[in-house]
């Protein structure tokens, strides 16, 4: 082959990976660049971080916590980190209104702010993060959603409760019952095993809900509070004495299983 061919060739391939190489890596952040990482927490034990979430949570210039997420993440901050905290629970007066928590992961990320949003569990299962994603898309702020271990899921096998299992749970569903009203129990008490998250609550009104549709009284519930926490406690009973057995208990946060799995926790 004449040699200038090849020389051809080889500056043709040399100049087609410089720009493959251009197009597909990403430009180094600028340190004047904010990004807002939307951090999975856990479900609050500070072990149960991703390695991930770990490691920016040490890069983060500003922390935003939820009112649930374990304080002891902050410890591994860097220092002169800020810490932030915006407590959002349903129910609760004094909860931080959502649009005060856009403004506030904007305007860290307009002045530059590496900033590290802790949201209880996964912030994609009811973690209220899409409000955040949008108000960072309107604003043109970076960001990037970190998974997290769900407390729909780690609950229950903190206790011993499998949530799938070969012969009692073929199924399970996750539901949000602080709005109870809005669920169908029928299509509910036809699944195997149901989590239910922010339904302490209105525990009566799903207890009740669920018998009318046809489930047993006897089928076993376990609520499993603060789980994987030196406070944590299980409660473990039936459609038709589990809210009897906590009548006077403040229960929240907790995670409630119902199904005949729930009889295997750990009590």
């Amino acid at each position: 082959m004449d040699s200038k061919v090849v020389v051809a060739l080889g500056v043709g391939l040399g100049l087609s990976l410089f720009f493959y190489r251009r197009k597909h890596t990403q430009s180094p952040r600028s340190k004047n660049d904010g990004i807002v990482w939307l951090i999975g927490a856990g479900p609050g034990d500070v072990d149960l971080l991703t390695v991930k979430g770990m490691n920016l949570v040490r890069q983060a210039d500003v922390i935003v916590a939820d009112e649930l997420v374990d304080r002891s993440i902050s410890d591994l901050a860097p220092a002169g980190c800020k810490f932030i905290e915006m407590g959002k629970r349903g129910g609760k007066a004094d909860s931080v209104p959502q649009e005060d928590i856009n403004t506030v992961l904007v305007a860290e990320c307009k002045k530059g702010h590496r900033v590290a949003r802790l949201k209880g569990g996964d912030p994609l299962v009811f973690g209220r993060v899409w409000p955040e994603i949008e108000a960072l898309n309107a604003a043109g702020c970076q960001y990037d959603v970190i998974p997290g271990v769900t407390s729909a899921l780690s609950a229950p096998a903190a206790v011993g409760i499998p949530i799938t299992h070969k012969e009692l749970s073929r199924h399970f569903v996750v539901v949000s019952c602080h709005k109870p009203d809005e669920l169908d129990f029928a299509d509910l008490s036809k699944i195997d095993t149901i989590v239910i998250l922010m339904g302490t609550r209105t525990l009566p009104i799903i207890t009740s809900r669920l018998q009318e549709a046809g489930l047993t009284p006897s089928l076993p519930v376990a609520i499993i509070q603060w789980a994987g926490r030196p406070e944590q406690r299980v409660f473990v009973g039936t459609l038709d004495t589990i809210v009897k057995q906590t009548q006077g208990e403040t229960l929240s946060p907790a995670i409630v299983v119902i199904g005949k799995v729930a009889a295997l926790a750990k009590v």
